[in-house]
């Protein structure tokens, strides 16, 4: 669950500085880049669907500061209260990182995160408190393609690969002179290592659970294929405010759903604001 919050979080970032770099006028290649602060709060709604086809809802509230600096470097400040917790449950992030455009079409990109947690850890997921990451993009005309890679160091070590195929169509000046629309529909698939599920087990458990998988022809403590998932964001800006809407579904592999992981759907509202440099 937790995963994919991020992963939501992380297009959040994208599609907004997209959206945002795009409502600049058809000459804005003529100017420096220039540093850019977003201001943003999202709500998220992530329904675990369970083997009777119910839905557990855990709904969160984001909150998000995102600097750009014109030479590549960027900072990110997060905050998400779990509020239906039956105790105060919240997480917060802090990320640096940097980009570059490689060639024409290629960006490259990496970015530390401090993370910490306080509350229901039912509610944590992966218990990571350092993430690295390094990404490469390309896009080709409206498809877009990235392969990003993740090293997650907590209760357990993780690493994670996540490919993502996207389309990307916009529209400017769809009622105003400086709006801009962006559909950003994305399939992504991630591979994985497995220690994070037995992270808050005992040992005579994990070896219960290692057994279980065994009996049921799947192998365990690996890297392997773990769910694909579907996103449709949609990202509305105009002037210095901008709003988004994003639809996803996931599907666990079969070895997660053995272990009565579930399809996971949801939605995430966002408005975000950028104040005038």
């Amino acid at each position: 669950m937790a995963k994919s919050l991020v992963t939501l979080v992380l297009l959040l970032f994208i599609f907004q500085s997209k959206a945002q770099e795009s409502t600049v006028s058809d000459s804005a290649n003529l100017y420096e880049p220039t540093n850019l602060l977003m201001l943003s709060i999202s709500y998220t709604s992530n329904n675990m669907k369970t083997k009777n086809y119910e839905y557990d809802r855990i709904p969160a509230l984001l909150m998000d500061i995102h600097y750009f600096n014109k030479k590549g470097f960027t900072g990110v400040i997060n905050y998400a209260n779990y509020y239906n917790a039956l105790q105060n449950t919240y997480e917060a992030e802090f990320q640096i990182g940097y980009q570059k455009e490689l060639l024409t079409d290629f960006t490259i990109s990496s970015h530390y995160t401090r993370r910490a947690f306080v509350g229901d850890t039912t509610y944590e997921g992966l218990a990571q408190k350092n993430t690295l990451d390094l990404a490469l993009a390309y896009s080709w005309k409206f498809i877009d393609f990235e392969a990003s890679n993740s090293y997650l160091n907590g209760k357990s070590n993780n690493y994670f690969l996540d490919l993502d195929l996207g389309l990307s169509f916009d529209i400017d000046h769809l009622l105003f002179k400086n709006d801009f629309l962006l559909i950003n529909p994305t399939i992504s698939a991630t591979f994985g290592t497995d220690y994070w599920v037995y992270q808050n087990l005992k040992p005579k458990f994990e070896r219960a659970v290692i057994n279980y998988l065994s009996n049921h022809g799947f192998k365990s403590q690996r890297f392997e294929y773990q769910n694909i998932s579907v996103f449709i964001p949609v990202v509305y800006s105009v002037g210095n405010v901008g709003f988004m809407f994003n639809w996803f579904y996931s599907w666990p592999s079969a070895k997660l759903a053995q272990l009565s992981w579930k399809d996971q759907t949801g939605v995430l509202f966002s408005v975000f604001f950028t104040p005038n440099s």
